[in-house]
């Protein structure tokens, strides 16, 4: 069962789609900790990039 001790709204979710890749941001309300992933669709190949709102590209 998952940790409800902070409420259950902790998490926002945020996807940019277009082309042949979709952005996607979370980030935790509480701590403001932030995660970002570009997925990549690229032939018959998905490359999942993803890193912390601390990395610069």
């Amino acid at each position: 069962m998952s940790d409800t001790t902070g409420g259950r709204d902790r998490e926002e979710v945020s996807m940019l789609y277009g082309g042949t890749q979709i952005a996607v941001l979370a980030k935790n309300v509480t701590t403001g900790e932030e995660v970002n992933a570009d997925i990549v669709f690229e032939s018959s190949e998905i490359y999942i990039i993803a890193y912390n709102s601390n990395h610069t590209r």
